[in-house]
């Protein structure tokens, strides 16, 4: 699948209209920046798609001008750790993982430390006191960037055997934020989206990135007529609550630790579709012989309802994926992860799931 994506002529001026029967985005309000960014505030500025899309497209290309900023040195780290939670020297390294952010790994006699770079702490104080999330020590800004401090906890990443044996473990994880309400409350802007608006500036987003992409496969037609089924799709997407999600919940972000699982980098964390998360952990980890006992456990029937919202997520977030290596940029896993997005949103088998890997003889991850 790659290398016919890789072949097939490309689109050199790609331009992705949503289909005309795509229901309008009504009576968006907010600045700009609140909009992309999930939350809403005054003055009433009434956006059509066309205009979110042209939004999205003009604060992408404000991101990519804006000045990269410079790494702290350990000086710096010590001065804010300092500020923060004052006493003896820290003893301060990179983590051993990278990461999307500028993040520290701090410690002090037993005190172990994680130090996170232009984070907001929204949410994480209570994700921290329902048992989610490793504890919040302290939060604020340091030469006008924001940070946060929490408690650095020694564990390990599971692989795609953990989740598809612990489907009860997992659905109660999940299901712990979801249905929090205190969370829900602090995640909720102050004018909340409806279901389809909420959808189609997701997709409005999407929409920008792939209009400025430049790796051949996401250029390809088929991903591109992918989308416009994507956007058909969208419209017909059963309503759902909207509630806390993760927005990245992969491997690398669930930690284990003696009998405790921990979700951490919390950077992207939004009122969403309930399986936003569900998607992209089953579709990556779990076979789907074993969705329904996920699902029993979830308290949820796995009907065509459920499996029609399971496989637009899935599908938003291999795209989603795409675009963000397509930035790095990394051309290479762009477009694994445009294949994935076809496979997806077709329902086909995951090219790239562990689990088939191993059923074909080529090993796992």
């Amino acid at each position: 699948m790659c290398a016919r994506l890789a072949s097939t002529p490309v689109l050199h001026a790609p331009h992705v209209l949503l289909p005309k029967n795509a229901e309008p985005a009504r009576a968006l309000t907010g600045s700009w920046g609140d909009l992309i960014h999930g939350g809403m505030t005054d003055p009433p500025d009434k956006l059509t798609m066309p205009a979110l899309v042209e939004y999205a497209a003009l604060r992408r290309d404000a991101y990519a001008q804006e000045p990269h900023r410079l790494h702290m040195n350990s000086h710096d780290v010590e001065r804010l750790l300092q500020s923060a939670l004052p006493g003896g020297p820290w003893v301060i390294r990179k983590p051993n993982a990278g990461m999307a952010k500028e993040s520290y790994v701090a410690s002090r006699g037993e005190q172990r430390v994680f130090v996170k770079l232009d984070m907001s702490p929204r949410g994480l104080q209570r994700l921290a006191e329902i048992g989610v999330t490793p504890a919040l020590l302290g939060s604020g800004e340091y030469h006008g960037r924001p940070y946060v401090l929490q408690e650095h906890i020694a564990g390990t990443n599971p692989d795609w055997q953990w989740f598809s044996g612990h489907l009860v473990d997992l659905a109660r994880v999940i299901k712990r934020y979801q249905v929090d309400e205190e969370l829900s409350s602090v995640l909720t802007p102050s004018v909340p989206l409806t279901y389809h608006q909420h959808v189609l500036q997701d997709l409005a987003n999407l929409e920008a990135g792939l209009r400025a992409a430049v790796t051949p496969a996401l250029l390809n037609p088929l991903v591109q007529q992918a989308f416009q089924e994507l956007a058909r799709q969208a419209s017909q997407l059963p309503v759902a609550p909207l509630v806390p999600t993760h927005n990245d919940p992969n491997k690398k972000n669930w930690l284990l630790a003696g009998d405790r699982i921990y979700i951490v980098d919390w950077d992207d964390v939004v009122l969403s579709d309930p399986l936003r998360d569900v998607g992209l952990l089953l579709w990556w980890y779990v076979p789907e012989t074993s969705w329904a006992e996920f699902f029993t456990a979830y308290g949820q029937p796995l009907d065509e309802s459920t499996l029609q919202r399971l496989y637009w997520w899935s599908a938003r977030a291999s795209l989603r994926i795409a675009l963000w290596f397509d930035r790095k940029p990394d051309p290479a896993m762009a477009t694994e992860f445009a294949t994935d997005f076809l496979a997806v949103l077709h329902r086909r088998p995951n090219p790239h799931a562990p689990f088939n890997l191993v059923v074909e003889g080529r090993g796992g991850i």
